[in-house]
């Protein structure tokens, strides 16, 4: 099966143990995590320009959200994108931070919260790859 011709139950299948696999690396076994699949984007109410994954999280209760739009997702990157989901939950109280300083120091400015996205994606995109490199890969 060449990486296009992934099932989406398969991709599903790796996607959730990915997830199990990286939880107690991550020091995140404690949290409650919900792993959201949709058949696409629109379904998971994400635009066409955002991403296929996506993370919310409320770290003060260790509670973390994510989600999958199976039909755009890489197979080829699919437990690296978990990775990357499992980052920003543990970037999550410097995300909250920043748009704490957004609201009170640039309301209604989208300069200032496209900045705010920029650093958040690029400490989870430093840090995936750090670990990426660091951490046992999942079996597949």
């Amino acid at each position: 099966m060449t990486p296009d011709q992934v099932s989406p139950a398969e991709k599903e299948r790796r996607i959730r143990a990915a997830v199990a696999h990286y939880l107690p690396l991550l020091h995140l076994a404690k949290w409650q995590v919900r792993v959201n699949i949709y058949p696409d984007r629109e379904s998971m109410g994400a635009k066409e320009d955002q991403s296929a994954a996506a993370c919310s999280a409320q770290s003060e209760y260790r509670v973390v959200d994510l989600d999958f739009a199976l039909a755009e997702v890489e197979s080829e990157r699919l437990e690296r994108d978990v990775l990357h989901e499992l980052c920003h939950a543990l970037n999550w109280p410097l995300i909250h931070f920043g748009d704490w300083m957004v609201e009170q120091f640039a309301p209604e400015n989208p300069a200032a919260e496209e900045f705010g996205r920029y650093l958040m994606e690029s400490c989870a995109s430093k840090l995936e790859g750090i670990l990426w490199e660091a951490l046992p890969r999942p079996l597949a």
